[in-house]
């Protein structure tokens, strides 16, 4: 009996113990997946605070974590200084004017309080990182070798190329500084002034003109292909464009002199690229002072029209593109 007795209370010994390891492994276990949960639970909420303070914005470089409202932005480019103040915004640096001025003078009442970073093509990294921006634009074409260390600064967004892209260009700038919204507001009162412009010199019956567009510098002048910021507006208008200039690839053509009958349209605009010496100027009169020059047919018409080279060819941005659409219409519309 006493036998009977000791192994039914060695049994419950064993029972209890099992039954005690039972509720131990299930607590370790309950207490292992309730600290899961909550690593679980700090990792969204991880995840859900870098969504909310950043976005990410695809770009000639790459990708880039974006602030979602930058408040301290660096434009590296004429055409996003435009973009940025079209919409409202100062940036605490940019870029200078290229020639003599600090500023392009048609922008220069809206750059208070804007700190000069030096030039577009090599720009002042120290003074940069002394601004603190949390967003950098820029180019590839003209930053392309600062973007590393301008990327280690702040997070940069670049553009590809300063060609006739200027309204994909403008889209991206305003998407990297959030303002994606305001910027489709801007574009679509350009595009529909832009729109009536082109129905008015229709009904004028100007737009079966070929058109041109030429630069003079010291030493050079060219002419430009389609795929340029002035060019692109002039087409979006519906002028017609002279067989040799009318390619789609390429930027300009570089001629020399005796080439200046390839200039040839039935209305030509120019413009000069001077430093401030005068050269750029001589060399312009040079040319148009020639037997060649003054047999195109634009120049025996009296439709060659010298324009603003800091907004027709400069900063190809949307403020600029707004006078380039006043040229037109005060050179081809208003010319009696």
């Amino acid at each position: 009996m006493k036998k009977f007795q000791l192994t039914i209370c060695a049994a419950s010994v064993l029972v209890l113990a099992a039954c005690g390891a039972d509720e131990q492994e299930e607590a370790s276990t309950a207490e292992g997946e309730e600290g899961m949960a909550d690593e679980a639970s700090a990792d969204e909420n991880t995840d859900e605070d870098t969504a909310e303070g950043t976005r990410t914005i695809e770009h000639a470089m790459g990708e880039a974590e974006v602030p979602e409202e930058p408040e301290r932005i660096v434009a590296l480019t004429g055409d996003a200084l435009e973009a940025l103040l079209s919409v409202g915004i100062t940036p605490v640096g940019a870029t200078e004017a290229m020639g003599e001025d600090e500023w392009y003078p048609h922008l220069e009442d809206q750059m208070e309080g804007v700190t000069n970073v030096g030039e577009m093509g090599e720009p002042d990294l120290e003074a940069i990182q002394a601004l603190e921006p949390d967003l950098i634009l820029g180019n590839q074409n003209r930053q392309e070798e600062s973007y590393e260390v301008l990327n280690e600064i702040a997070p940069t967004v670049f553009t590809e190329t300063y060609f006739g892209t200027w309204k994909e260009d403008f889209e991206l700038y305003t998407e990297a500084a959030n303002e994606a919204e305001a910027g489709e507001e801007v574009m679509a009162e350009w595009e529909e002034r832009a729109f009536d412009l082109s129905d008015t010199l229709a009904a004028e019956e100007k737009l079966d003109q070929e058109v041109g567009v030429v630069r003079f510098t010291a030493g050079q002048g060219r002419y430009f292909y389609n795929d340029s910021y002035a060019v692109s507006i002039l087409q979006e208008l519906g002028f017609e464009r002279p067989e040799l200039h009318d390619e789609d690839e390429g930027f300009v053509e570089n001629i020399t002199q005796e080439r200046i009958p390839e200039m040839d349209a039935d209305l030509l605009f120019y413009f000069v690229l001077d430093d401030g010496d005068g050269e750029g100027y001589e060399f312009a009169d040079e040319w148009m002072e020639t037997d060649l020059f003054q047999r195109l047919e634009a120049y025996q018409e009296d439709q060659v029209h010298e324009v603003n080279q800091d907004y027709w060819n400069m900063t190809y941005g949307i403020l600029s593109a707004d006078y380039v659409l006043e040229d037109v219409e005060e050179l081809v519309l208003n010319e009696d």
